[in-house]
């Protein structure tokens, strides 16, 4: 498999197909089911599941509510400055 290949040449990493990672990014709290956004800190964050291969790039992106876990689309200019 060539995703294993490349693992194992750039990071001596044999067996990946590739990573995973999660965290919250900040947003402004939407006016619609804004307390679904609320995090453990009582702060309006989007969920976010990202998956990377080797050359770095982003193979998938997955956002979740905080409160009920279903995906959800990023309000328009709703990231926090």
């Amino acid at each position: 498999m060539e995703a294993k290949r490349i693992w194992q040449s750039m990071y001596k990493f044999p067996t990946a197909i590739g990573v995973i990672d999660c965290t919250h990014i900040g947003i402004l709290k939407p006016n619609r089911h804004g307390d679904e956004f609320i995090d453990r800190k009582e702060k309006p964050t989007l969920n976010v599941q990202a998956t990377c291969d080797a050359r770095e790039m982003f193979t998938s992106v997955d956002t979740i509510r905080n409160k009920d876990n279903q995906p959800e689309e990023l309000p328009q200019n709703g990231l926090a400055v």
